[in-house]
């Protein structure tokens, strides 16, 4: 599979998984949610946090992704979320999704097995030392963008553990191979795509079985 950024054609059945990066105002995002409503449960999902109205449009973007995407109504798509409040489909089965947003971009992963996504900011603040090994250290000396992109990798690869907040980035190591990363911790191992788009760089984890 490969990164989808921009238009996204979903008349063709797209590869899956699939990872798009978009952003919530752009005409291909709204002509998504253009085909969804929310229920009362995704409004009390949202109810009193931050960014409210954002979360909301993200919720009716992957509700509608996902429906174009499984062949059903977007009706018939019900979002939950995992004991540890990652977004988990609940409804149809067999579907699982990732979510990462740095504004103004968004990353969405939908595939049939688990995935992880995030998208960071080329101009952001570079991440602490402490957040490399000594090995990536090496690699990335003098190279910012690398390493935003290798940070980005280690927080796709912990979503897609379904534990991400279990997990520090210095637990994860990267290893170049070929035009992926391949991120290992002590009890996982994924296989990472990355993409660079304007001022963003994004990465998804899934399976390392090829």
């Amino acid at each position: 599979m490969s990164w989808i950024v921009g238009p996204l054609d979903l008349s063709r059945a797209p590869e899956l998984p699939l990872a798009w990066l978009t952003s919530l105002g752009s005409p291909e995002a709204e002509a998504v949610m253009g085909r969804t409503t929310l229920t009362s449960a995704d409004y009390a999902d949202f109810a009193g946090r931050a960014d409210g109205a954002s979360r909301l449009a993200r919720r009716r973007l992957v509700k509608g992704l996902v429906a174009a995407l499984a062949g059903r109504h977007p009706d018939e798509v019900e979002i939950g979320r995992s004991p540890l409040g990652a977004p988990v489909i609940v409804g149809p089965e067999g579907w699982h999704v990732s979510l990462g947003g740095r504004w103004p971009f968004l990353a969405i992963a939908v595939a049939r097995q688990p995935v992880g996504v995030d998208v960071e900011r080329l101009d952001q603040d570079p991440p602490p030392d402490d957040a490399f090994t000594p090995e990536e250290r090496r690699r990335i000396a003098g190279r910012p963008s690398l390493a935003l992109e290798l940070w980005t990798a280690k927080e796709a690869h912990a979503k897609r553990t379904g534990r991400a907040n279990l997990y520090e980035a210095g637990q994860i190591a990267t290893f170049p191979e070929g035009d992926a990363l391949i991120t290992r911790c002590a009890e996982h191992a994924a296989r990472c795509l990355t993409v660079r788009a304007a001022n963003a760089v994004a990465a998804l984890a899934m399976s390392d079985e090829r």
